[in-house]
This record gives C-alpha cells, structure tokens and sequence, in this order.
C-alpha cells in the first residue's frame, strides 16, 4: 500500500539503562567516636576500599580522562555535617557560627569555607584521638557510588525519590531548600545525601581533569587558591549530582548551598 513502517519507541523499561545496578555491598559497620563531653561524635561507616574507575565519558572533559583508583580502607561520615553538630565545635572553640537559612539543628551546615570544615575535622581529632580530615575526592567519589559504575547509584529511570536537587522528581514540600541529613534513602555504602541536598567540600585542591591525576586514592594538595566541592546541591540539575561530576570553589567560599562531611583513617 505504500505505507511506511513506524518503528514504536522503546518503552522506558526496554531502554538500556546507563546506571546498572550496583553488586551487592560487603557487610559495612557504623560508628561514633565519643568527644571528651560523652556526645558522640559523627557516625561514621567503615569502608573496605578498593580499585573502582573514577571519572566520566559524559561529563565532560574535567572528567576525564576515566582512570583506575586504588583506595585503601578509610571511614566516611554517613551524613553531611549538621548545624547542630558545627555548632557544638564553634561553642568549644569560641569560632563564630554560620549563619543559616532554613534553621539550624539537623539541617546540613552551611556558609563555611573549606578552611572551617578542616577546622572542625581537626577538632574532632582533638576530641576523639583519632585522625579526622576531609575526604579525598577519590575517597568521595568511591563512597558516592556505592559500588555502581554508571551514573547513579540507583536506577536512572527509577521514579522513586533518591536525591535533591532540580529535576531529580523527589516530591519535597520545601523544594527550594535542603532537607536534614538522614532524611534521604542510603546508597548501598550507607551513605546519605551523597547524591544533591548541598554541595561537599573535599580535600583536593581544584585541578581541570584527571591527567597525571594520583591512582593511590590521595588528594592533589599544595598551595591553591581553589578547592574541590562534589555532590551538586539542592539548586542543581540532575546531571550535575552525579558521583563523578565535579565542581569547585575559592577555598575562602561561604555559600548557602556548600556543607561537608568528614572522613577518618583507620
């Protein structure tokens, strides 16, 4: 008859999904150390290490080139540092307090520089006797994805609500803030918020791409005037939340979206 033949588009559950699920994870343990008060400190979630590929074909080139990391065994906080937990640092301290948009108490704290969040992380090592810091950015990266290798830690067409940002579905009453700490799903290494919610502050020095970039695990320091942030925040798209996506920021920065979350050697 001369028709012509319409090929249907694939539904949405025949398409390939670019974020495979991730293998089941191994028995993963949480903590807290106690400070000198008797509060607990962060809890924290061990993790075994590994060699994990870090970087992105499709994200660019600050991505890439995709390398192989080694990461050996470390401990990451299972949330982003809350108000009420920087505040208890600032009290001791005498430091002055971040202020806040959305209250304080279990909201992620915000409005502090990279050079607060190592403070605290040094704090916490005088608190507890033990060596806190911030994570590398391969440290980050490898608890992030939770042992997935695409884009996200959970299935890309999957409507349910995993993270928060813009576009990211998650039905939030208050979408133009973030949400407390523990509020959103874990990743599979426990992980909270990893995913949106605010950006994170790590330890490396802010470096276009990955050549020449440590296959160790380590973070690349010195002298910089710009730092690494991941996670993407609330206010970002859906692909700027991605585990491999990054960002980066004067290390001076106090911005309403830009928290942390802390990591302890074992």
């Amino acid at each position: 008859t001369g028709d012509t033949a319409v090929t249907p588009t694939p539904a949405v559950a025949d398409r390939p999904d670019p974020s495979p699920p991730p293998p089941p994870p191994p028995p993963l343990s949480t903590y807290s150390d106690t400070l000198t008060s008797g509060i607990a400190g962060p809890e924290m979630v061990r993790l075994p290490g590994g060699t994990f590929v870090m970087g992105s074909t499709t994200g660019g080139p600050d991505e890439q080139p995709p390398h192989e990391v080694t990461v050996a065994p470390f401990s990451i906080g299972t949330q982003e540092v809350s108000f009420a937990q920087y505040d208890r640092f600032a009290r001791a301290t005498d430091r002055e307090r971040p202020a806040d948009q959305w209250g304080r108490g279990s909201q992620p704290v915000v409005n502090v520089s990279w050079h607060d969040a190592v403070a605290y992380t040094e704090w916490l090592s005088e608190e507890t006797g033990e060596n806190y810091r911030l994570p590398t950015e391969a440290e980050w990266e490898y608890a992030a994805r939770g042992g997935a290798t695409g884009n996200f830690w959970w299935a890309e067409y999957d409507d349910k609500a995993y993270a928060i940002c813009t576009g990211c579905d998650f039905r939030n009453p208050n979408p133009d803030r973030p949400v407390s700490v523990e509020k959103m799903p874990e990743n599979p290494y426990k992980l909270h918020n990893a995913a949106g919610n605010v950006h994170e502050w790590v330890a490396d020095c802010y470096v276009a791409g990955y050549a020449n970039a440590p296959t160790d695990g380590s973070a690349r320091t010195g002298r910089c005037r710009e730092r690494v942030i991941r996670g993407g925040s609330y206010l970002s798209q859906k692909s700027q939340v991605r585990p491999a996506a990054r960002s980066h920021m004067l290390a001076e920065a106090m911005q309403f979206d830009i928290g942390f979350r802390v990591a302890r050697d074992e």
